[in-house]
């Protein structure tokens, strides 16, 4: 028998790759999903990674939660001659006697970024002391290194869900290519701060509460706690610098399942990307990891909406955050709401001592 061979018609042709196409259209929304799921199950990943590494630092250091231990200057005594302690050595002859814990923290942060990038001040863009720095807040991850693997900057410090942060991190010198552009041409908003902007590719996606830093009540005959909000209400204010600094142990955390360490400062998990809620906006479901190391997605209303440290004793006031972008081509501008967000999670209630997440909560 002989065979025949034909060709397709241009109609088989035209339906075979209209067929093709609908199934390429059909197939982008889920594997749109199943990537953002993933990097959402990273995130997670990572926060775990963070709890470990929490609970590494606690086993060598007495119970302490993970903290920059470097102190102030403390005269000593010895055989009746008062001696001041000798200044902390920040590498390549820079050195540093700190007044008190709060410089001993932001020199110590300085330390260990410039030993970590070779950046100190044979480099082009050096990273030097900055005493405006509020070194706990996103770069608490420094103190647990040597519990991640050592790797800088860390794999589990940055979400794979917060691209703006990443994509940083593969060219941490070029300015040009930041957001906002060049800091020398760049608006007022923008980067003003250099030592800001050469720390800041090395930041973490989650930020620490600010009590497993600082005191969470009036102490030592202070009207006011060492922090408080100020500006915009992500901003922190520096009330008491002696004060404001202190390594905490764990037992002060009365109700740790319920009790936020880190959290996600935006909500990535909305199908957005870059343009997220941040994670005071009522709407947002961020990760956060608690204190007895488990991790859980909070939508953010059903969290504790916080206080105002400003009125330590108005226990109906809450402090206000109207998240002011750097740039808003990655984030949502919040100083036009009517009304400000609550201080979740940063300026939880009673501090360590308080609820963040009540039980049953998802």
């Amino acid at each position: 028998m002989r065979r025949v061979r034909r060709g397709a018609s241009l109609t088989e042709v035209l339906i075979g790759s209209a067929a093709i196409a609908l199934a390429a259209v059909l197939s982008l929304p889920i594997a749109g999903n199943a990537r953002t799921s993933a990097r959402t199950q990273g995130s997670a990943d990572n926060l775990r990674a963070l709890a470990n590494a929490n609970a590494g630092f606690n086993a060598d250091n007495n119970d302490l939660i993970a903290s920059f231990d470097w102190q102030g200057a403390i005269p000593e005594f010895r055989n009746g001659q008062r001696r001041t302690p000798r200044p902390y050595d920040l590498g390549n002859g820079l050195k540093h006697l700190p007044k008190n814990n709060h410089e001993a923290a932001q020199a110590k942060q300085c330390f260990i970024l410039r030993y970590e990038t070779g950046r100190d001040e044979h480099h082009a863009k050096p990273i030097t002391l900055d005493f405006n720095v509020m070194p706990q807040r996103r770069f608490l991850y420094l103190t647990m290194l040597p519990y991640l693997g050592g790797a800088f900057p860390s794999e589990a410090a940055a979400s794979p869900l917060d691209q703006h942060l990443l994509e940083w991190r593969d060219d941490p010198l070029n300015y040009d290519a930041l957001p906002g552009g060049n800091p020398a041409t760049a608006g007022r908003k923008t980067w003003q701060f250099e030592q800001v902007l050469n720390r800041w590719p090395y930041a973490s996606s989650y930020q620490a509460t600010v009590y497993a830093w600082s005191p969470d009540r009036p102490a030592g005959g202070m009207s006011v706690l060492p922090l408080a909000p100020a500006g915009d209400g992500t901003s922190i204010a520096i009330n008491v610098p002696s004060a404001c600094t202190v390594q905490r142990p764990m037992t002060d955390v009365t109700t740790p399942s319920h009790k936020a360490f880190l959290f996600e400062e935006f909500d990535y998990t909305t199908g957005r990307g870059t343009d997220a809620t941040h994670y005071a906006n009522p709407d947002a479901t961020v990760a956060v990891q608690f204190f007895d190391a488990s991790v859980r997605r909070v939508t953010t209303s059903a969290a504790n909406p916080g206080w105002d440290p400003r009125r330590p004793s108005d226990a109906g006031a809450s402090a206000s955050i109207r998240y002011a972008p750097i740039d808003t081509r990655y984030f949502p501008d919040d100083t036009g709401l009517a009304t400000p967000n609550p201080g979740y999670y940063k300026w939880t209630r009673s501090g360590l001592r308080g609820v963040d997440v009540n039980p049953g909560t998802p």
